[in-house]
């Protein structure tokens, strides 16, 4: 029987511009082959936008190191094919992949998505297409995984919130394992889709559930109101945020890309937030309280 990983290697590769960007197997990658199919818990994190520019994300980094760091969970990436790659794989059939493993993204039990800017609010649909996913939440089921958001965007969701079943407001690094480690344990007492979408959105006060909040608009289209329609649920979303900056994970061991990526440089986090707070700055403001790594850290 042809495996995914041999139908990228023989139906794709050959056929597109600098392939090196599709095959995975970066210096320090963590995840190898065995681990996806013997994982308690499955994550894909992606980044909907090129492998140049995924790999030159922080955070998508730092997330990857904290969910290969829990027991039992496995975390592999995907990132949005360039066009001709997509028209490719549309052609062929071929269903969007993990890089690490070439994993089918839509067997994982969690999709992550980095939403970084506006921009790749389309990117999240082709993501999501492209592995055979329900682009709305409403029309996913048991076989589906939980397509949850995070990121910058996360702050104001409503554009993008119908296509998703969690968004995390805050911080990522304690969101992602809470997440994983409360999905374990809801899975292995055999909770349905439903039940777990419920259970993780009455657990954490940071994290948002689309589809039990209603939402009212003003005549010109603004939001007027979001309430809970479910008993327990907060009115108003908080904030996570990490609690001890000094230690939180770093990537002692970043990924190397195989091609050049937009930012060509090791990246090192030594502050979160600015003191500046400039009027037009998202993260001055929602990145509150200043916090900063000290040099010997």
């Amino acid at each position: 029987m042809t495996t995914l990983r041999q139908r990228v290697s023989a139906e794709l590769l050959p056929y597109v511009t600098q392939p090196a960007q599709y095959i995975g197997g970066e210096i320090n990658q963590l995840v190898g082959e065995g681990q996806w199919e013997h994982a308690d818990v499955r994550v894909v994190l992606a980044f909907p936008d090129t492998y140049s520019l995924g790999m030159s994300h922080l955070g998508c980094q730092v997330l990857y190191w904290v969910c290969n760091g829990l027991p039992g969970v496995v975390a592999e990436r995907a990132y949005c094919p360039q066009p001709d790659a997509e028209a490719r794989m549309r052609a062929r059939q071929i269903p969007l992949f993990t890089w690490d493993t070439r994993q089918p993204v839509r067997d994982a039990d969690i999709l992550g998505i980095s939403l970084q800017y506006e921009m790749l609010y389309s990117n999240v649909l082709t993501l999501l297409d492209l592995a055979g996913i329900p682009l709305y939440a409403q029309d996913r089921d048991e076989t589906h995984p939980l397509v949850i958001g995070g990121g910058p965007q996360a702050d104001s969701p409503e554009p993008v919130a119908a296509f998703f079943d969690l968004i995390v407001n805050g911080d990522g690094e304690i969101a992602i394992a809470s997440i994983v480690e409360k999905l374990c344990e809801l899975k292995q007492g055999g909770a349905t889709r439903e039940q777990i979408i419920r259970t993780l959105a009455l657990s954490f006060p940071w994290l948002y559930a689309p589809s039990l909040y209603e939402v009212q608009y003003h005549g010109n289209g603004t939001v007027a109101a979001i309430q809970p329609t479910l008993a327990g649920l907060p009115n108003r979303i908080a904030r996570c945020q990490t609690p001890d900056f000094e230690e939180a994970t770093v990537p002692r061991r970043p990924l190397v890309p195989h091609v050049q990526a937009v930012h060509e440089r090791v990246s090192i986090e030594i502050m979160r937030g600015c003191p500046q707070r400039c009027r037009f700055c998202h993260a001055g403001y929602t990145k509150r309280p200043l916090r900063w790594r000290s040099v010997d850290c």
